[in-house]
């Protein structure tokens, strides 16, 4: 066993089994592996759950701001270029999009910073210091983590495997964005990974696949609706019997004539075989399932119910955008301060920002609030435009409360006149 086995326990975590003997049923702990391959490749639900929570995120745009500056100023350089176009291959939506499907089915995302020869032979805060020049997702369920022996929170580096070949990699090229895992254990180091929401839902992934796969029997081995019998059946040569099926694939058997009244000759009767009440449960079964995984993948489920009315589908989604959507940008814009802003030089001048005012879901919100805010006049104009997400202003009236008769800065007033006004109309008591 080499140093690289003997410091790295694969996160292909024991499988832990819960075993029902009265009624046969294995569960497995699932991986990133399988999270990939019977959650987003082999399951319809989870594939479109994931798939939508990630172009919604993609959608945000990110942009690099002055951060000495009040008001909301763009900065174009090298950095900015960098995170409308990561890498030559992709641009800023489709790095995200990718970025966040991972993230979102195994619980964790990983980055590779290409920061060129320039880097080679440079260890810690040395290489940090070297600006990144491209930046690649990697895949999750193949990524290994080499943890420091010395620091149960520790890395030492990362391992890409590439189908038997491994790539080592310096930590200090990899952004690991990952959720919380309470699963501490400090042989293996499962806590320094993410958890995939699928390992909690796997026995309801479990129950999606498996009403999948029972209404695919239902639907290709429907069986027959019901049974015509004829009473004198057996009373029948072979040559007479065939010429009856012959007669009932034609009249009876055949989508030529369906909603017809179908007569035969003889006496005949008929047995209606139906559909049961297992049908519906199964149906029902999976959607309960299919809500269930909406839940675990923090989804509204009203985004993909045909019956939701279309005022409960615009408070859904703009509860998942706030709930969401929106604390996931802004904890991926920490993740890339922490990071690109030290390889740039920029710590303290600028900052890395999701930018939430081209969503459309936000922009009636947004016109609410400014209408709330025209009205409230005891609020100052700088008071207004914080409140907007805008810098203050050094105009000294900014700062001024202005009085709704004509919008007048409150020192200009002539109080006395007002408190007259006030005893004629018997208001100042």
């Amino acid at each position: 066993m080499g140093l690289l086995d003997r410091l790295f326990n694969r996160t292909k975590r024991a499988t832990g089994l819960a075993v029902n003997y009265g009624n046969p049923a294995v569960y497995e702990h699932i991986n990133t592996d399988k999270a990939v391959t019977e959650g987003y490749l082999g399951n319809t639900a989870v594939y479109a759950i994931v798939n939508k929570d990630a172009q919604k995120f993609a959608a945000v745009p990110q942009y690099l701001y002055n951060a000495r500056s009040e008001e909301d100023e763009i900065i174009e350089n090298d950095l900015s270029k960098l995170l409308q176009r990561p890498n030559e291959y992709q641009g800023s939506d489709a790095f995200r999009e990718q970025l966040r499907a991972y993230r979102k089915l195994t619980g964790e995302a990983f980055i590779w910073l290409n920061r060129g020869i320039l880097a080679e032979g440079l260890e810690g805060i040395a290489r940090m210091a070297k600006p990144v020049l491209e930046m690649y997702v990697l895949p999750s369920d193949q990524m290994l983590i080499v943890p420091d022996p010395e620091n149960v929170y520790g890395v030492l580096g990362y391992v890409l495997d590439l189908g038997g070949t491994q790539l080592k990699m310096a930590k200090e090229d990899v952004i690991h964005w990952k959720g919380t895992s309470l699963e501490f254990d400090a042989s293996n180091r499962t806590h320094m990974r993410g958890v995939s929401p699928l390992s909690s839902g796997y026995k309801t992934l479990q129950q999606n696949n498996s009403a999948t796969d029972a209404a695919v029997r239902m639907y290709q081995n429907d069986g027959a609706k019901g049974v015509l019998f004829n009473e004198s059946f057996d009373a029948l040569d072979p040559v007479q019997k065939q010429d009856v099926r012959g007669v009932v694939n034609k009249r009876v058997n055949n989508s030529d004539v369906k909603g017809a009244v179908a007569t035969l000759p003889g006496k005949w009767g008929y047995l209606d075989l139906g559909k049961g009440s297992t049908d519906l449960d199964l149906l029902e079964g999976k959607k309960l399932s299919m809500q269930e995984l909406c839940f675990l993948f923090d989804v509204p489920y009203e985004l993909f119910d045909s019956e939701t009315t279309f005022a409960n589908k615009e408070q859904a989604q703009k509860g998942w955008l706030y709930n969401s959507i929106i604390p996931a940008c802004k904890q991926f814009d920490d993740e890339l301060n922490r990071v690109l802003l030290a390889a740039f030089n920029l710590i303290g001048t600028a900052v890395i920002r999701s930018d939430f005012d081209d969503l459309p879901e936000l922009r009636e919100d947004v016109a609410q609030l400014v209408t709330s805010l025209n009205t409230a006049w005891w609020i100052t104009g700088n008071e207004k435009r914080e409140w907007m997400g805008f810098g203050k202003i050094t105009d000294p009236t900014m700062d001024e409360v202005l009085l709704p008769a004509g919008q007048t800065p409150i020192s200009q007033v002539n109080m006395d006149e007002v408190a007259r006004q006030l005893d004629q109309q018997g208001l100042n008591e």
